[in-house]
């Protein structure tokens, strides 16, 4: 608690200094040296939430207040045409005012390099990260009740080609981990990293609309849990393998696409844990954005694809959300989302169906402060005794960046 106190101090400095730099009209730190537009600016984002279920329970639900403090540093250089580098840190401060027990500092830090401008024929990105997440498990009934508490690292690099006129090419390598620290997951929860190398190949079917071919492997290896252990059980490895047909680009002149359909097939090695064998289904990734006005736009996304829960069930997910923004004026805009997912355990008759509900409203007090406010819904349905929640958020908070 000392440290968090300690950190949320150092925390209210940095903005009161950060924000008389701003008054100038500059970033906190210039960096002239590096480009004309690089340069350190400081982050400032102050929330508080009320939860009514933090612990995604379906009785004895247990509410709270949860106040949360993240500031940051973001260094930026570079422009979109030639290479670009971002790198940004943020500390997630949580108070809560009744489960004391949930106060965590939990760092954040992301960076993104690309290279290649519109119209040029290598175009490259590299990014990375590691979040220190903590969360309510949602899936398991035996860690109901506790905070879930993660490091999660993440690293790609993606290479695009402009093979001819009209044809590309794109790969790469994806890799991500999840470690979990605190003792009731490291008992239950697997441990995991994955690789996935995914290959597209475009055909430029208009100006603006780019249409092919995609497929991608991807292998996740699982630690052995400490209760896998116990039971003498091992979590193995999972294959999965994807082909298709994939498009990017605008379709019409306010509809642009993004994303992936086709076969999606999975396979499992070394693994004891339950009776999962290998199988086939649709597998999808699609993004549709619209631009109904000048002041509305909106998206649907669909998704279908193999996944492991945290103690390694194999999970069929299916999803689709649909979203819109609404910029009422220069200083208010709206938003709201309907979502829906749908979890099949692969290995027993369970399945949970998932509906999410979003609204906000969010103002901009000037050009580096804005005041947002959302609700949200979550509601599970599952056929599983215990795993049923609701779950009503309310936030209000000030985002700063100067």
């Amino acid at each position: 608690m000392k440290q968090i106190l300690n950190k949320l101090a150092v925390s209210f400095i940095f903005a009161g200094v950060a924000g008389s730099a701003s008054a100038a009209g500059t970033a906190l730190i210039p960096l002239p040296a590096f480009g004309e537009d690089a340069g350190i600016h400081g982050l400032l984002n102050a929330s508080v939430a009320y939860n009514d279920n933090i612990y995604l329970s379906e009785t004895n639900e247990d509410a709270d207040t949860i106040f949360t403090i993240s500031p940051g540093l973001e260094f930026t250089n570079g422009d979109e045409a030639r290479s670009k580098f971002n790198l940004r840190f943020v500390e997630n401060i949580l108070f809560y005012m009744d489960e004391t027990d949930n106060n965590r500092a939990l760092e954040n830090i992301d960076f993104t390099f690309t290279h290649g401008g519109e119209g040029q024929k290598l175009k490259l990105t590299v990014a990375g990260g590691f979040h220190h997440n903590q969360s309510a498990s949602a899936r398991d009934s035996y860690t109901k009740g506790t905070m879930t508490r993660s490091y999660n690292y993440y690293a790609k690099g993606i290479l695009s080609y402009k093979v001819g006129e009209k044809t590309s090419l794109r790969s790469g390598l994806n890799w991500s981990g999840t470690t979990y620290q605190n003792s009731e997951a490291k008992y239950y929860y697997n441990d995991r990293q994955q690789y996935s190398i995914p290959l597209y190949l475009y055909y430029a079917v208009t100006e603006k609309l780019n249409a092919g071919l995609s497929a991608e492997y991807r292998y996740v290896d699982l630690a052995t849990s400490e209760r896998n252990r116990a039971a003498g059980e091992t979590a193995g490895t999972e294959q999965v393998w994807f082909f298709g047909l994939s498009a990017e680009g605008n379709a019409w002149e306010k509809l642009s696409l993004n994303g992936r359909i086709g076969v999606t097939t999975s396979d499992y090695s070394d693994r004891t844990i339950d009776n999962l064998d290998g199988r086939d289904t649709l597998g999808m990734s699609i993004t549709a954005d619209y631009q109904a006005t000048e002041k509305l736009s909106t998206a649907l996304t669909l998704n279908r694809d193999f996944e492991l829960g945290s103690a390694g069930e194999g999970i069929i997910a299916t999803g689709a959300t649909l979203s819109a923004n609404y910029r009422i004026d220069d200083f208010w805009s709206a938003n709201a989302s309907l979502g829906y997912r749908l979890d099949d355990y692969q290995s027993s008759a369970r399945e949970d169906d998932i509906y999410k509900m979003t609204v906000g409203a969010s103002y901009a007090i000037n050009e580096w402060a804005s005041a947002y406010a959302n609700y949200s819904l979550a509601i599970d349905e599952s056929n599983q005794e215990g795993s049923d929640y609701t779950n009503n958020i309310v936030t209000v908070g000030i985002s700063l960046r100067y």
